[in-house]
């Protein structure tokens, strides 16, 4: 069979599948379009709600300010595991909101002492960061909100009117990211195990030379090497999803490390797959198959012994790799 046919039919639909392929593999879980969502989402209602006050009273524009930046900050800032550490963290940035812009607020008239006091709230920021997680979010909007109190200029009767908007959109926040968008490590660890797969298949289609035995070109090269650039991104994504062992959880303790030990085997062997591919690609028919997932078709299309050392090469390295990605699925069961 023509490397032109089986580059057809390992591409399944054509143009769509390979638009799935990026589009999952550009995204791995989705978890950036979940960010962006709550983020925005976390602004629009926050927003209304403060237009609603405003029609039984006049707000300052410092408290619009904080709400943007709460709603922006609060949602991509704040990275504990559990809900209920979650819910500390978001009550202490209200605190220390609030505290900041009431700061800024009073030493507004003496420009030299706000600027210092500004200096010492960043570097305070800054420290916090060694407290993980908590530290650093807890920092960043304290900073934000002093800068946009620094630089709208509350007086202190404005303080009242502004915290009612830190508190509303710190809860507006935390709706979005535990009732509206919450996050699932299962669901995550599987699109992002989805997005590895998807990865894969870029790679494996741009192993597809043009003709039989011919090694990828200096473009198609390039391309391999930022597809395994991705790859690394996403396995490292996938890992952070891995759960420990918490209640509802995919796995814990020993099969937590076997999905990891997968994981690392799949993208170390297609690493080396690519790397080996540089002298020359694997079959062409063993390619399809493989894009496929076509198990029958892999063992039909699996070299006896015929071709040339290197191409031998590739194809037990894209052997394994189907192999271990069989293994995964295998791990994971059905959705």
């Amino acid at each position: 069979m023509a490397t032109s046919d089986i580059s057809e039919r390992a591409r399944g639909d054509g143009l769509p599948a390979r638009l799935l392929d990026r589009i999952a593999a550009s995204d791995p879980a989705l978890s950036r379009l979940r960010l962006a969502s709550r983020a925005m989402l976390s602004l629009g209602l926050s927003g209304a709600l403060l237009g609603g006050f405003t029609l039984l009273h006049p707000l300052p524009i410092a408290a619009y300010g904080m709400t943007a930046v709460i709603s922006f900050t609060g949602s991509m800032s704040v990275r504990d595991r559990s809900v209920r550490a979650q819910t500390v963290t978001r009550a202490i940035a209200a605190v220390a909101a609030i505290a900041s812009v009431l700061l800024a607020s009073l030493l507004s008239p003496i420009p030299l002492v706000a600027d210092l006091a500004f200096l010492a709230v960043i570097f305070a920021a800054v420290y916090a960061r060694q407290y993980g997680p908590r530290g650093f979010s807890v920092g960043m909007i304290a900073f934000m909100a002093y800068f946009i109190g620094d630089y709208l200029r509350p007086t202190p009767s404005d303080i009242g009117w502004i915290a009612m908007a830190i508190v509303v959109a710190i809860a507006v926040t935390h709706l979005m990211a535990f009732v509206v968008l919450p996050d699932n490590p299962e669901r995550d660890f599987r699109r992002a195990v989805t997005a590895m797969d998807r990865r894969i298949n870029l790679i494996l289609r741009a192993l597809m030379a043009p003709g039989d035995g011919a090694a990828p070109s200096a473009g198609t090269r390039k391309a391999l090497r930022g597809h395994l650039a991705r790859l690394h991104e996403t396995v490292l994504m996938a890992e952070g999803f891995i759960p420990q062992g918490e209640a509802g959880s995919l796995a814990a303790e020993g099969a937590a490390s076997d999905l990891a030990i997968a994981l690392f085997e799949w993208q170390l062997t297609v690493e080396r797959l690519v790397s080996a591919s540089f002298a020359a690609p694997p079959p062409a028919d063993l390619l399809a198959a493989a894009l496929r997932h076509d198990d029958a078709a892999v063992r039909l299309a699996a070299p006896s012994g015929d071709g040339s050392a290197p191409e031998r090469v590739t194809a037990r390295l894209l052997l394994r790799a189907h192999a271990a990605r069989g293994r995964l699925m295998t791990m994971l069961g059905p959705v």
